[in-house]
């Protein structure tokens, strides 16, 4: 559809007023007419033709005032504007009416032909300009974005750098002081408790890091399943509670409407909710307090986080789910973390269907983040799911004995703290340094679960299973097998699977929670993997 063209021919003489709209409307153009200067601005506020053909001389002020307005509003002050003159001018009149910000001046009377060569030219240079400035817009905009993009990455890494290594700082630390000593009984529980706190930190930033590298490349895994959100909820509050009360921050945890089963995946709800009021916490002063609320409405269960805290700016309200973005990322801001965890809740329950939101009045004046998740059409009237629990660390035995576990690790230090935290969980272990170690030992001791690193000299972890898989029964073929192993994404799990492991850990893990994995492992299969 081709688009009208509107020009304002201003003359307060009528006869020559005719005889250019005669002109113009021959060529194509629409066009309006004025007779003073008062008309004429009025119109041009009110129409925004694409040229105005503006007479020198009118009744209430001259066109030279007239374009000028035109040009100081900075609504129109890219119009074209050529000025009309029907009186002998001078160069010093040209000038002036050029200065006034006419884009070209002309004396009547106007050949038809020169006319509309005149005006045909000048639209398509306004409209070549306006491509131009529309250009060099879009190059600014992205320009101001990448520089924007480039100065998140250098805080991001500057950040990124701060957390990694202040945790890192208190190992060492304390691991000198322990090494070489004496410390008190009272300063060693105190540095195994900061050792562990720094490390879990670690781990913590770690595990994020590869969260948002899933989210990024499409490879974030969810294992949907009845899910009991109560239990989740709650699960999620009383591991805050004891970080709480070490602030004064009282937490209360009202749920409405007793147990609500969703579809969803436990352990990424209990990440949901252990971001939020793990935030709620940081950020809330001490002798503050935290609301946690869950209501059902007809179609959707609603879980609100809200407490009485620092608050959040009105400018980064709208950013706040955004990555690597922080309200305070500077080197005196009084809060650490790297602007990872809500971009992951908002990923998570989007991938649950639902929505998330937050809410604040302005620094100081605390806020909420409202999550909805949709419930099922009908609730089924069990559920297979509750809060993620870890399994008792009794002492495991199979057939009146320990559960025989053989340990793959090519690291001794990893070999070592391994084998001591799952001999105190009562399995019985032989650790080997080498895939080619191990196959040895299968000749002549068989366990009931293998746990193998995956990156080790010479056969890798891969290539161990490949080999295991290919010998007898009698000979471990078909022993359930775990891959330990710092090799934590996605596609890793899925080619340790399909190597010929059951399941698939990723380092750091701590004793406990690796005992739990083997044991239901064990439980789940056995020796018994079919052919």
């Amino acid at each position: 559809m081709q688009v009208r063209i509107t020009i304002l021919n201003v003359d307060d003489t009528e006869a020559m007023r005719y005889q250019k709209t005669r002109v113009l409307r021959s060529a194509g153009y629409e066009v309006v007419e004025a007779d003073s200067g008062a008309m004429a601005l009025r119109l041009v506020r009110e129409l925004m033709p694409s040229l105005v053909l503006m007479d020198v001389r009118l009744p209430d002020m001259n066109g030279i005032e007239v374009t000028r307005q035109i040009k100081e509003d900075p609504a129109t002050r890219l119009l074209p504007v050529i000025q009309v003159s029907a009186t002998f001018i001078t160069a010093k009149d040209q000038k002036e009416g050029l200065q006034g910000g006419a884009d070209i001046y002309l004396t009547e009377p106007l050949e038809p032909k020169v006319l509309e060569t005149v005006v045909s030219t000048l639209l398509q240079l306004h409209r070549t300009e306006a491509g131009l400035r529309e250009t060099l817009l879009r190059e600014k905009a992205l320009r101001a974005h990448a520089e924007e993009a480039t100065r998140l990455k250098d805080e991001f890494l500057a950040n990124l750098s701060h957390e990694l290594r202040t945790p890192m700082n208190i190992i060492i630390g304390w691991a000198h002081l322990l090494r070489n000593g004496p410390l008190t009984d009272e300063q060693k529980v105190r540095a195994a408790e900061a050792i562990e706190r720094a490390a879990r930190s670690q781990a913590q930033l770690i595990e994020d890091l590869l969260d948002v590298s899933r989210i990024v490349t499409g490879k974030f895994r969810m294992e949907m399943q009845n899910v009991t959100l109560s239990s989740v909820l709650k699960f999620a509050v009383d591991n805050q509670r004891m970080v709480a009360s070490a602030k004064q921050i009282i937490v209360t945890l009202t749920q409405e409407d007793g147990d609500v089963v969703i579809k969803g995946d436990p352990d990424r709800l209990q990440q949901v909710f252990w971001n939020l009021l793990s935030n709620a916490v940081k950020f809330t002063p001490a002798n503050g307090a935290i609301d946690v609320r869950m209501y059902k409405t007809e179609t959707e269960v609603v879980v609100s986080v809200t407490d009485t805290g620092i608050g959040i700016s009105s400018d980064f309200l709208p950013h706040v789910f955004d990555r690597f973005r922080q309200a305070d990322s500077t080197s005196t801001r009084q809060h650490t973390g790297m602007g990872l965890g809500l971009a992951i809740v908002r990923h998570v329950v989007e991938l649950h269907g639902g929505k998330v939101r937050a809410q604040s009045a302005g620094t100081d004046a605390g806020s909420s983040f409202i999550v909805t998740l949709p419930l099922p059409s009908a609730n089924p009237t069990t559920s297979n799911s509750a809060a993620p629990e870890v399994a008792p660390l009794e002492a495991p035995a199979t057939q009146g004995r320990p559960w025989r576990v053989l340990l793959v690790e090519d690291d001794a230090d990893a070999r070592e703290v391994t084998v001591a935290g799952l001999e105190k969980a009562g399995f019985e272990l032989r650790a080997v340094e080498t895939a080619q170690d191990a196959l040895a030992l299968l000749d002549q001791w068989l366990p009931d679960v293998i746990v193998s690193d995956i990156g080790m000299p010479g056969v890798d972890g891969y290539e161990f299973m490949r080999l295991l898989r290919a010998r007898p029964p009698e000979r471990g073929g078909r022993v359930a097998a775990m891959a330990l192993t710092a090799f934590a994404r996605l596609e890793d799990a899925t080619r340790a699977r399909s190597s010929g492991y059951q399941g698939h850990l990723a380092k750091p893990i701590s004793p406990e929670d690796l005992a739990a994995a083997i044991a239901k492992l064990q439980r789940q299969g056995g020796t018994d993997l079919g052919s």
